[in-house]
């Protein structure tokens, strides 16, 4: 996903801070302007988040419409998953290989 938002340009949604405005009462059109912005791609980020996840990730979202808040969420109840699902699939590799390398020392002095 974040490869995704990283090649649509979203990614600094995620990493960056919102414009503020240094006048609340009287916002300069430029500081408007940039707001504006920022909340059209963030909901389009949110947007690419949420039709992109699987259909039986969508309920730890619920009812969160912040892309932050949303990222935040996904990664700390899917992260630690990856990390271990990571490590349990390099650990068979390893074995696999180490496996394929004795097979193959068996079978050349043969």
């Amino acid at each position: 996903m974040r490869t995704v938002l990283l090649s649509l340009r979203q990614w600094s949604l995620i990493t960056g801070t919102a414009p503020t405005i240094t006048d609340s009462d009287d916002p300069m059109a430029s500081e408007a302007s940039a707001i504006e912005a920022f909340e059209v791609r963030s909901i389009s980020a949110f947007m690419e988040i949420s039709f992109r996840i699987a259909d039986s990730a969508k309920f730890v979202l619920g009812h969160i419409e912040d892309l932050k808040a949303a990222w935040e969420l996904l990664e700390r109840c899917f992260c630690a998953k990856q990390h271990g699902l990571q490590s349990g699939l390099v650990a068979k590799l390893v074995a696999l290989s180490i496996l394929i390398a004795a097979l193959w020392s068996t079978s050349a002095q043969s």
